[in-house]
C-alpha cells in the first residue's frame, strides 16, 4: 500500500546493493512543512559543502528566501536520505502548477524555478540520493500529474545519475534539451584568456576603454563579503541600490518579463536574496563608475570559486556602447587574480556572450509522464508538437532556447 504524505511522512527503508555484495540501508524522511526544516539547517549546510559543483541556489537559506516569497500555491516535498550516520543527502522537490494552454497540471520538480542554470541532489552521493528519493516518490501517493527534473548538465556534471535513478525507480523518463549555458572557464591567467578571444572583442574592448577614459576617471568596485560570523554582515545597501537605479535607466527597464532588478514582480525577492547571499558569503556585486557615477553593474552569486551572473545593466545616459564590455573585462581580470574557477553567464542572449565564453554546455530535463494520467499525456503531446514546430522554424545559426527569467 502506498504511504500518504503528511507534514513528516514515515521513513521508507530502501536497500541498494553495491557490487561488492554489501548492503547499504537508507531511510527516506519526507518533510512538507518548511518550519520543520529548521532543524536541518546545519546538516544541510554540511552537505552543500560536500556537493560537487554546488551553487548558492542549493543553500538552505536560498530555499528559505524563495519559499517565503513564492511558496504559496506550491507543495513542499523535501526528501532527506539517511544512512546509519545521519543525513547522507537531500533531494529538494516541490509540486507546482504549470499552464498547459487550456488548463494547468501539477508538476513535481526541483525548486530552482529558472532562477539558476543547474540543479541536483545535495550531498556527496548524488546517485544514491536520487535513487532513494525517487523510489520514495514512486511508492507514495501521487499528488502530481507528471515529474520533471530539469537543469541537469548534459556533460559530466550529472554522470548519468538522473537517468539511472529514474530507471531504478521504475519511472521511465523522456530526456530533452532544455537550454544551453555559456560558461567561462577561468584557466590560466587573464592575459592568456584575453589573447584567445576573438580579435573583434579585443578591438572593441580597447576602443571602449579609450572612449570611457575620455569622459573621465573610470573605476571598478567589487563587493564580495565573507560569510556572516562574529562581525555583522556587510550588506552595502548603497551598492545594491546603485545597481537597482542603473537597471531603471537601462534598455531592459521596460521589459515586461521580470528580467531586471527593479521589476515590481521580483524586486522584493531579489532584495531579500541579496541579504541572504551576503550572510552566506555568496554575494558578488560588481560596479563600474565613470567620474564617480555608477554606470554599469553585474550582480552575481558565487560559491567556492564558481560565479553565476544573475543580472547586468548599464546607464544609457552615460554611454550607450562599451560600458558592459569594460565592466565584464575588469570583472574577469579580477576573478583570474582571485583564483575563481568559472563564470556562468546564463542561458539567454547567447550571441552577446559567445565572444567571452569558453564553452557552451547543454542543459537537459528528464520528464516522466504517467501513462494513465490524461494531463500528463496532453503535456507530452504538446511538447512533441512544439518540438516539431521549432525544428521547422529554427534559424540556420542554431541559436535558440526560451528567454529565461534569469537572463543576463
Amino acid at each position: 500500500m502506498p504511504l500518504g504524505i503528511g507534514s513528516h511522512t514515515p521513513s521508507i527503508l530502501v536497500q541498494f546493493y553495491a557490487c561488492c555484495g554489501i548492503t547499504t540501508v537508507f531511510t527516506v524522511n519526507e518533510i512538507n512543512d518548511f518550519s520543520r526544516l529548521e532543524g536541518l539547517r546545519g546538516p544541510w549546510g554540511n552537505l552543500v559543502s560536500r556537493t560537487r559543483g554546488a551553487t548558492f541556489f542549493q543553500h538552505f537559506d536560498w530555499l528559505e528566501t524563495y519559499w517565503r516569497h513564492y511558496g504559496d500555491g506550491q507543495q513542499l516535498r523535501v526528501l532527506v536520505v539517511n544512512d546509519a550516520d545521519g543525513p547522507a543527502g537531500i533531494l529538494p522537490l516541490v509540486v507546482r502548477r504549470r499552464s498547459l494552454g487550456w488548463g494547468t497540471a501539477r508538476v513535481l520538480a526541483y525548486p530552482l524555478d529558472d532562477w539558476g542554470t543547474f540543479y541536483g541532489p545535495i550531498g556527496p552521493k548524488p546517485l544514491e540520493t536520487l535513487q532513494a528519493g525517487l523510489r520514495h516518490v514512486a511508492r507514495t501517493t501521487r499528488d502530481w500529474d507528471f515529474l520533471e527534473l530539469g537543469w541537469v548538465a548534459s556533460e559530466s556534471g550529472d554522470d548519468g545519475c538522473t537517468a539511472a535513478a529514474l530507471g531504478a525507480a521504475a519511472l521511465p523518463a523522456v530526456r530533452s534539451h532544455y537550454d544551453s549555458v555559456a560558461l567561462v572557464d577561468l584557466v590560466g591567467d587573464w592575459h592568456d584568456y584575453l589573447a584567445a578571444r576573438p580579435n573583434r572583442l579585443r578591438s572593441k574592448l580597447a576602443a571602449a576603454e579609450r572612449k570611457l577614459a575620455s569622459r573621465g576617471d573610470v573605476t571598478y568596485e567589487r563587493h564580495r563579503p565573507e560569510p556572516e560570523g562574529d562581525s555583522p554582515a556587510d550588506y552595502r545597501w548603497d551598492l545594491y541600490d546603485a545597481c537597482v537605479e542603473i537597471s531603471r535607466r537601462s534598455w531592459q527597464a521596460g521589459a515586461a518579463d521580470g528580467t531586471t532588478l527593479c521589476h515590481p514582480e521580483v524586486c522584493d525577492f531579489l532584495r531579500d536574496a541579496h541579504a541572504t547571499a551576503v550572510r552566506t558569503g555568496c554575494c558578488d556585486l560588481n560596479l563600474l563608475y565613470v567620474e564617480g557615477r555608477p554606470a554599469a553593474f553585474m550582480y552575481c552569486y558565487t560559491y567556492r570559486g564558481r560565479i553565476f551572473g544573475l543580472r547586468r545593466g548599464f546607464d544609457a545616459t552615460i554611454a550607450r556602447d562599451g560600458l558592459g564590455t569594460v565592466l565584464c573585462a575588469r570583472m574577469l581580470a579580477d576573478s583570474f587574480a582571485r583564483g575563481d574557477r568559472q563564470l556562468d553567464m546564463g542561458a539567454s542572449y547567447l550571441e552577446s556572450k559567445r565572444v567571452w565564453m569558453t564553452r557552451l554546455v547543454p542543459c537537459d530535463r528528464y520528464t516522466h509522464y504517467p501513462s494513465l494520467v490524461p494531463k500528463a499525456q496532453v503535456a507530452r503531446m504538446g511538447r512533441v508538437a512544439r518540438g516539431w514546430r521549432q525544428s521547422w522554424q529554427r534559424e540556420p545559426s542554431g541559436v535558440g532556447g526560451k528567454q529565461r527569467v534569469t537572463a543576463n
